[in-house]
């Protein structure tokens, strides 16, 4: 007996075995991509077995361009030496130099004031230590109210610098700045607005004994405000002893140590590169 077949048999086979093609060759993708993994995780040699953080004993080698390695001993000596160069902080208390200052003044208008070196009282002359040639220089320069004035102007001008440095004493830097070379010194502005007046000196204008010194560069600019080249000198030997003997800097160390490690935190940190 014969059998009759859909004309759309033929069509569907076909159809079904499209979609069977596909899925096989999604199949084999997939095992690709698994075969392919495998290889790489499991391949030649032993697995990477290191985590963040540890340090390998034997060498190791990656692909890379390049890579950084911290170099903390060139950190370290970069940030220390920019450190040193940041000056020690010190406060500066003035008020004892104007003082003094005001009292030069004083005796500048009593000598002008006076007729002779023996009608100066002898107090004056005994704290003083006035000698008749120092009283005929200081005459002699305020003879008129024109000279006693501008007299009075040349003193002020020649304590100015000595009024933003100040004085320092024997033992106010501790033995760990004593090799200091430069102070950075803050002297209070009563009166005015902003902040202090800050002076980065070298210790040796600050400094007594280096201070009262002919060749030393405060005695220089003293006697430089000075027209007359011997009153200058008599005026700076008046208060030389008084000087050296009137320390007005204090040393404050936790500014100064917040100023360095300020200085070492601008460094950056140091690395040594290795290009492949």
């Amino acid at each position: 007996r014969a059998q009759l077949r859909p004309a759309f048999d033929f069509p569907l086979t076909q159809d079904r075995q499209a979609r069977q093609r596909d899925r096989l060759a999604r199949i084999s993708i997939v095992v690709a991509s698994l075969v392919a993994t495998a290889v790489v995780v499991h391949g030649s040699g032993a697995p990477f077995s290191y985590r963040l953080g540890q340090k390998p004993d034997r060498e190791i080698r990656v692909n890379v361009k390049e890579f950084r390695i911290p170099n903390q001993t060139r950190t370290s000596n970069l940030r220390q030496a920019v450190a040193d160069q940041v000056p020690v902080s010190m406060l500066n208390n003035p008020a004892p130099i104007r003082d003094l200052a005001e009292r030069l003044q004083d005796l500048t208008v009593t000598i002008a004031k006076s007729s002779s070196f023996e009608t100066l009282p002898e107090s004056v002359r005994t704290l003083w230590k006035l000698s008749p040639e120092v009283y005929q220089e200081i005459k002699g320069a305020t003879d008129t109210p024109e000279r006693r004035s501008a007299l009075d102007q040349k003193i002020h001008d020649a304590f100015e610098p000595l009024v933003a440095q100040g004085v320092l004493g024997p033992d106010t830097l501790p033995r760990s700045e004593e090799s200091s070379r430069t102070l950075s010194i803050r002297t209070p502005r009563p009166g005015e607005s902003g902040g202090p007046l800050v002076n980065v000196v070298a210790r040796e204008r600050v400094t007594p004994e280096r201070m009262t010194k002919p060749d030393g560069p405060t005695y220089q600019a003293f006697v430089s405000c000075f027209a007359n080249p011997r009153l200058g000198p008599i005026l700076f030997s008046l208060i030389a002893e008084r000087l050296a003997g009137t320390p007005t800097l204090t040393y404050e160390p936790e500014t100064t140590v917040r100023q360095r490690d300020a200085a070492r935190a601008s460094v950056d940190e140091k690395y040594d590169v290795y290009a492949r």
